[in-house]
């Protein structure tokens, strides 16, 4: 029979020495993968993060001291006590356009840039970007589009800072003025402040011109920002500003003479942007293009300072040959503008016209001037002695 009380085939039982295989299958563990993953996912994220917040602090910054370099060239130009107010507003115009610059070109650069050769300056020329690659232009350039984007919005609006002072001064003082004196000078309009917006002006043109070859955004930038100027300077200074006097035309000169200048550093920026070796372009001789060479089995890079290899390709030799020609034409224009301004000299001394009266040859001539050489004051005799000829305080007189 059958029934009997013996074992049945089974599984046998496992024994410490045939204890199941708990290793991960040869795909590996889901949940160790799916946590890497996320772990790497994580610190993408928080790179990312922290990217961001550097890009906006440093946008804040910028535009903050851009903002506080206008009252800083003021005060210093104040300090230097000018004998006219053509001389403290030009003093102010320089003041402001080549700090706005340094703050805006210089400074970044020598932040942000690598270079061997002067990485000895204290905290500068030791950064992470070599060359105008593609990190320069992810990094440097996209910061520096949105610092120029936002100098578009909020310069224009600083324009009207000084008619806002005006307004909540007024209101507070008028009811508290003792006197006619104070009540005048609580209401007096606030002053149109021309050299701070050519300084402005001419600071922004600089560095969009230089910049344009690798951020074009920076033109509707520019444009943005001129029309924003000539909206607030019809609210500002049509309605609230008092009238400018009368100014003799050199800061408008100042403004114009910046152009060739930012022209220039446009095409000299121009031979790196278009001469890299990564962008594909005709070459001369033995120039070569592209990084992976050998069959795409080596990366090759420029020297920073091999020009050479960049103008062999002619993305890189046309804004060269653009820069020569606009640095001669420079150098012709402004040889004949000295030349033509020694010319005018008489005895040495520049012979300066007076305005709202005609030349002093014509007067003489004319019998409007008699027994005087110029219209100097030290010419004057009963003058001569309080103001010597060459002496600081005849400086525009």
């Amino acid at each position: 029979g059958g029934g009997g009380g013996g074992d049945s085939p089974s599984t046998p039982a496992p024994t410490p020495d045939s204890t199941p295989d708990s290793s991960p299958p040869p795909g590996g563990d889901a949940d160790s993968d799916s946590a890497d993953a996320d772990s790497f996912c994580d610190e993408y994220d928080t790179n990312a993060a922290l990217s961001s917040d550097y890009a906006i602090g440093m946008v804040i910054f910028t535009i903050l001291m851009n903002v506080s370099l206008k009252g800083i060239s003021k005060a210093l130009s104040q300090l230097q006590a000018p004998h006219s107010f053509t001389a403290l507003e030009k003093s102010i115009t320089r003041k402001l356009t080549y700090s706005i610059t340094i703050n805006m070109v210089f400074l970044p650069i020598a932040l942000t840039a690598d270079v061997a050769k002067l990485s000895w300056m204290p905290l500068m020329f030791d950064g992470d970007l070599s060359d105008t690659d593609k990190n320069w232009y992810q990094g440097y350039c996209n910061k520096f589009s949105q610092v120029a984007l936002t100098n578009a919005i909020v310069m224009p609006l600083t324009a009207g800072v000084p008619v806002l002072k005006w307004w909540i001064g007024k209101a507070i003082k008028g009811g508290l003025a003792k006197t006619q004196y104070a009540l005048n000078k609580a209401y007096a309009p606030p002053q149109y402040e021309m050299s701070q917006r050519a300084a402005i002006f001419s600071a922004t043109l600089i560095y969009s011109l230089l910049f344009s070859s690798a951020v074009p955004l920076v033109y509707p930038y520019l444009m943005a920002m001129c029309g924003g100027f000539l909206l607030m300077d019809r609210l500002v200074l049509a309605q609230f500003c008092a009238t400018p006097p009368r100014y003799r035309g050199r800061i408008c000169a100042f403004v114009i003479h910046s152009v060739p200048l930012g022209v220039l550093m446009h095409f000299a920026l121009a031979v790196y942007t278009f001469g890299a070796r990564d962008l594909p372009s005709y070459v001369f001789g033995s120039g070569e293009t592209g990084e992976w060479q050998d069959y795409g089995t080596t990366l090759t890079k420029d020297s920073q300072a091999d020009i050479g290899a960049r103008v062999t390709r002619v993305n890189g030799l046309i804004p060269l040959l653009l820069f020569v020609m606009t640095g001669a034409g420079m150098i012709l224009f402004y040889g004949g503008l000295y030349l033509k301004k020694i010319a005018k000299r008489e005895n040495g001394v520049e012979v300066k016209p007076l305005e709202g009266a005609p030349p002093f040859a014509v007067a003489l001539q004319d019998g409007l001037v008699q027994g005087l050489p110029s219209y100097e004051l030290y010419d004057h005799p009963e003058y001569a002695e309080l103001f010597p000829k060459g002496h600081a305080v005849c400086k525009g007189l």
